[in-house]
């Protein structure tokens, strides 16, 4: 398992000294680690540490072996199980296909292949993401075709039954595609682009988080 380091830190209004939790370079205090670490359980559970190096972790789930770097094994540890409810259509993936932009080390596409989806076209930019997310693809014998390149409106040409997008700006780029979207689950990055994508498309909110992030689904 992934142990946190603990230091001291001198609170505001008395001379008392403060457990403060360092886990991946976050720093929390007492309670706020006690809800992370609710989270952190819930959302690892079935998921097992085999070891880590250069910055690199590697999770056990299953049958499967995922090599994650810091960025991404954080947003399994956060978000695994809320991906059951933002991630998913209304309609199963059994069979289907699904086209993962901002797949990272193929975590989402692992997702979606465990949701039933047949193939996952994943989609990310970031250089050392799209290297771990080949070497995923290669060693678990995952159905991934891997873009190892920046979001293009080209790509809404390949075959896919449904689209997640989470890469900031790429949603920005939908605003110039004049064609219907396939039902989708997009994070806009700022109330301004989610109004426009809900006033070009039928999007509706899903979610509004505290960082301006916005959640849209869009069944058709």
């Amino acid at each position: 398992m992934i142990f946190p380091s603990i230091t001291f830190e001198k609170g505001r209004r008395f001379a008392l000294r403060i457990p403060v939790f360092i886990f991946l370079n976050h720093k929390y205090h007492l309670v706020a680690f006690g809800i992370f670490l609710w989270r952190y359980w819930r959302n690892l559970l079935g998921w097992r540490l085999v070891g880590q190096r250069d910055g690199v972790t590697l999770l056990k789930h299953g049958n499967d072996l995922l090599a994650l770097d810091d960025l991404h094994l954080g947003y399994v540890m956060r978000e695994w199980r809320n991906w059951e409810f933002e991630y998913l259509p209304s309609f199963t993936l059994q069979g289907k296909v699904v086209l993962d932009v901002g797949a990272g080390c193929g975590e989402t596409a692992y997702f979606f292949l465990l949701s039933g989806a047949k193939m996952v076209i994943a989609v990310e930019p970031d250089d050392t993401a799209s290297k771990l997310l080949l070497q995923n693809v290669r060693r678990n014998r995952w159905n991934v075709q891997v873009i190892a390149d920046r979001f293009r409106l080209e790509h809404l040409r390949f075959p896919h039954d449904f689209m997640k997008m989470d890469g900031e700006g790429c949603e920005s780029l939908l605003l110039n595609y004049d064609r219907k979207l396939k039902p989708c689950f997009i994070e806009a990055h700022s109330d301004e682009i989610a109004k426009a994508l809900t006033m070009k498309f039928p999007l509706s909110l899903v979610n509004r988080l505290p960082s301006g992030v916005v959640f849209l689904k869009g069944s058709s």
